[in-house]
């Protein structure tokens, strides 16, 4: 993960010029390691430092990344600042997050209660 960050930052600073994959793969990282600070630092990058139009696949890896660190009004303050045709992929992760969470919080529940019996 470090080395993904390191790696995209040289290449800014070699004056590389960055695409949109490149923002999806920086984002997908940060969200591997649960950075999510870095994570928003470079998805708004990608308009401000790089000119860079963000799409649907960027949306859904920083929606990703701060709903799954359960940072759901963050996360909801991005559907309100994507455009119409994204919104449905947005709503769409978001979710899926919630479903897996509710899922894992299911399974925790399984394991106390059958942890219980030894105890």
């Amino acid at each position: 993960m470090e080395d993904a960050l390191k790696h995209f930052d040289l290449l800014k600073h070699l004056g590389s010029n960055h695409e949109n994959i490149s923002f999806v793969c920086i984002l997908l990282a940060c969200n591997h390691a649960s950075l999510v600070d870095e994570g928003c630092k470079y998805f708004n990058g990608m308009s401000e430092s790089y000119c860079i139009i963000t799409r649907t696949n960027n949306y859904t890896c920083i929606i990703n990344l701060i709903g799954c660190a359960s940072y759901f009004e963050k996360a909801s303050n991005f559907t309100t600042k994507t455009y119409r045709p994204l919104i449905e992929s947005v709503c769409t992760t978001l979710v899926f997050i919630n479903k897996m969470l509710w899922f894992l919080k299911a399974i925790l529940r399984k394991l106390q209660t059958s942890l219980s019996k030894y105890t």
